[in-house]
């Protein structure tokens, strides 16, 4: 994350005003995911976490409403899908010992007018003149989105609330959450995430609910080890936490 700017204009935008409270917090959340140039990737997952990581939301349909109202667009080149602030630098001013972008600028055949920003892996962008096969694109999205169908790339399988099946965790997610958790043996957390939600049915997440209640453990473990030194980071989990 970079420490960016908020102008006054920022409050008072009547068309960022008519997008959801939860999209204004992710549109500023995003400068500080950008690189100086305003670009970032497309991965919902981890923008989930690492800005609204304690909020109830749909990180596609908030991603959409900027969209929408012409704050973002976004891209894809050659199979990877990435996401551009637009006029970002006339409002920003990077530190002059940030690293410069590394990813590429989109031509306009690379922009994606029906970008899947709900998570329908169904949607089928223009060909660019970098990215020739659909299917290559679709990886990409498979890989940042997790469905049943990643279940041959799944690390574990939390169970869901009734009859919702499993929130297959894949080695990405987990390599993803270890950078951002480095005093947690996350593969650890995540098979006693598993093994509370299987002893506790009741009390599973749905569908929607699942990042959160990933998160807020994972937090509460890290903030625990912080505080003991690391030792005995899951203490919190056995005295029944359910968050």
């Amino acid at each position: 994350m970079r420490a960016r700017n908020v102008k006054p204009g920022f409050f008072d935008n009547e068309e960022l005003g008519r997008c959801d409270p939860l999209a204004r917090i992710l549109f500023a959340g995003l400068w500080c995911v950008a690189d100086r140039d305003g670009k970032l990737e497309w991965r919902p997952e981890r923008l989930k976490l690492r800005i609204l990581p304690y909020d109830k939301c749909n990180i596609e349909k908030l991603t959409g409403q900027l969209r929408e109202k012409g704050f973002i667009e976004g891209y894809h080149i050659d199979g990877k899908l990435y996401l551009r602030v637009i006029n970002f630098d006339e409002h920003q001013s990077p530190h002059h010992t940030e690293k410069r972008s590394k990813i590429p600028n989109p031509e306009p055949t690379d922009i994606i007018t029906d970008f899947p920003f709900n998570g329908e892996l169904t949607a089928k962008p223009p060909l660019s003149s970098r990215s020739r096969t659909v299917s290559s694109h679709r990886s990409a999205s498979i890989e940042s989105v997790n469905q049943e169908s990643g279940i041959s790339e799944s690390v574990v399988a939390i169970p869901l609330l009734g009859k919702e099946g499993n929130h297959h965790v894949t080695q990405k997610m987990v390599d993803e959450w270890q950078e951002l958790f480095p005093a947690l043996d996350v593969p650890q957390v995540l098979r006693e995430i598993r093994a509370w939600n299987l002893a506790n049915p009741k009390n599973r997440k749905t569908r929607d609910g699942i990042a959160r209640h990933i998160t807020i453990w994972l937090t509460k473990a890290q903030n625990k080890a912080r505080r003991d030194g690391g030792n005995d980071p899951y203490a919190f989990m056995r005295q029944g936490n359910g968050q």
